[in-house]
């Protein structure tokens, strides 16, 4: 039997970067960058547009959509925000229907809670746009015929960026 074939978007950002080392022994890891864009991370193939991306690898069994365009401030808006992570996961949804697309989200979908703690059947009240973002994003994937969504509060660890969600 061959190694299962996962794609990891953004993965020379944070958590994807790890994800990628637990991965890497135990599956056939391809990276997805930014264009113009060289991976660090240690993968077996990267590539940084999706159209030779899908030409070079035609089937992959898992798509992690890693990769995001977060804001700084988090609520300054630009266009690469709905590009990135609302066109991207839209692309990767269409070129690899078959795959397991499993999306990182964030608990900015539900911009100011009313109340806490947050529940999935929360409403949205004032998101940011990349808020918004994230909702498309968490729609787009949701017509895979196979995904799972992970929405993070946040994320630490060793060799963060400073300015990142937590200081």
């Amino acid at each position: 039997m061959s190694q299962r074939v996962v794609l990891v978007t953004g993965p020379n950002g944070f958590l994807a970067n790890e994800v990628c080392k637990q991965l890497v022994p135990d599956f056939k890891v391809i990276g997805l960058t930014r264009e113009n864009t060289k991976c660090a991370t240690t993968v077996e193939a990267s590539y940084d547009r999706v159209n030779i991306l899908a030409e070079s690898v035609p089937s992959v069994d898992i798509v992690m959509h890693l990769a995001a365009c977060i804001p700084k401030p988090i609520d300054a808006s630009f266009p690469e925000i709905d590009s990135t992570n609302v066109g991207l996961v839209d692309r990767l949804v269409a070129t690899y229907p078959n795959a397991r697309h499993i999306l990182a989200s964030s608990v900015a979908v539900y911009g100011t809670p009313r109340s806490l703690p947050i529940s999935l059947g929360c409403a949205a009240v004032d998101p940011t746009h990349y808020g918004v973002s994230k909702l498309k994003a968490e729609s787009v994937v949701k017509m895979a015929k196979s995904h799972a969504i992970i929405r993070f509060s946040s994320i630490i660890g060793v060799g963060m960026k400073p300015e990142t969600f937590i200081p």
